[in-house]
């Protein structure tokens, strides 16, 4: 409970952020001032003792700023790590007012999938809600698959999939995890593959277990974050310096072995920003604005349209891989990146233009082959393969795809 007097420096820190609302939803008001004016303050009223007023050692602080945590073999520094007796109960990452986080993109209600979980033959059901998703999204994303739609799944197993993604039951907060966190999960899915041991009759259970290419390789390797920014930074950003969006609106970038896509969404970010930067020069908002590239968010705040981040996405991003399942992730992380940031308003700014959908398709940007052998492969004489090596090959054609 808050004792009287500490409510009372609550209501009052409340009440000086709502009076200049609007200043501190500038651009100009950043990170550290918020910090200062108004995190540190909001935790010490909470009886936190963010400044170590009582002189702990650092082992046993309450409160470590930028406390150094390896999340995946990476070493990651949240803004706050709160702590008991040294240990880590939960972590705080400050952003400016400006900056809009801790929801979901508001483009689906969250519970979607818990209330068909709750209901019997779930399987045919969410069938049924992809079905309605592809129409909506016309991406390719959700597009139906005939052996998938077939499958058959007991409701008692799929509910409890479901049921634990969601509060109370999941410990996790999806709607805020960056792409980027995502990528290294994703990393792992594509290292496993499903096969089904029969048990009974038409019956089978599910066994997940690593690929055999992977298991030989001592398992899956996930590009670190600051290694794609380093490469990015050096390629892309030496490649694009001091020009104008027109100037490079032809420009191509490829991963010829794109695995989750952790490169494709690094570059993809760093052009976001760079458009961004360019647009919001001071000489260049009003024409930025009137052309549809940028809108304004917040008090003197701005972001990307959709369409424009769209269209950056279909006209630079493509990527090749010989793992069908990695196609897909990868397309998934980008389509999540394009999302990042929007709410529902999203898709009503793109109903002025009739023939665009939210999620673009990317069939034609990501695709599924061999990227080191040509088609000039199979026409080797001495070669005697079956359509499975055929399949496993899977040359890829540069010049037709």
């Amino acid at each position: 409970m808050l004792q009287t007097h500490h409510f009372d420096r609550l209501k009052a820190l409340v009440s000086l952020f709502s009076a200049n609302i609007e200043q501190y939803k500038s651009g100009q008001y950043d990170e550290a001032n918020t910090r200062t004016d108004f995190i540190d303050k909001f935790f010490t009223l909470l009886d936190w003792d963010m400044a170590n007023n009582q002189g702990f050692s650092e082992s046993y602080r309450d409160v470590v700023r930028e406390d150094k945590v390896r999340i995946d073999g990476s070493q990651k520094a949240p803004d706050y790590s709160f702590r008991i007796g040294g240990m880590r109960k939960y972590f705080v990452e400050a952003k400016k007012p400006s900056v809009n986080i801790a929801e979901d993109k508001g483009i689906e209600d969250a519970y979607l999938l818990l209330t068909v979980a709750k209901t019997k033959n779930v399987y045919q059901k969410l069938i049924l809600l992809f079905e309605k998703t592809n129409a909506k999204y016309n991406s390719g994303l959700f597009a139906p698959v005939d052996w998938i739609d077939n499958v058959r799944v007991d409701d008692k197993a799929l509910s409890n999939i479901i049921v634990n993604l969601y509060y109370p039951e999941c410990p996790y907060e999806f709607s805020v995890l960056p792409v980027e966190i995502l990528g290294s999960i994703y990393e792992r899915f594509l290292g496993k593959t499903i096969r089904f041991r029969a048990v009974k009759g038409d019956t089978h259970t599910a066994i997940i277990e690593e690929k055999p290419e992977v298991r030989r390789a001592g398992g899956v390797f996930y590009t670190p974050q600051y290694i794609v920014d380093y490469i990015v930074k050096n390629t892309i950003g030496e490649k694009i310096k001091d020009k104008t969006p027109d100037e490079i609106a032809n420009i191509k970038i490829c991963d010829p072995a794109c695995g989750s896509g952790s490169f494709l969404v690094g570059a993809y970010q760093y052009l976001l920003n760079y458009h961004l930067d360019c647009y919001t020069k001071a000489k260049n908002i009003k024409a930025a604005v009137k052309n549809e590239k940028i809108y304004e968010a917040a008090f003197k705040s701005y972001k990307l349209t959709i369409s424009e981040k769209q269209r950056i996405l279909t006209n630079a991003i493509f990527g090749v891989d010989i793992d069908s399942q990695a196609v897909e992730v990868t397309k998934l992380s980008l389509y999540l990146k394009l999302l990042e940031n929007e709410g529902r308003e999203a898709e009503g700014r793109l109903f002025r233009h009739s023939d665009m959908a939210l999620l673009p398709s990317l069939e034609d940007n990501i695709k599924c082959g061999n990227s080191l052998i040509g088609t000039d492969f199979y026409a080797q004489g001495h070669l005697d393969l079956s359509d499975d090596d055929r399949i496993k090959v899977n040359c890829f054609d540069w010049e037709k795809e």
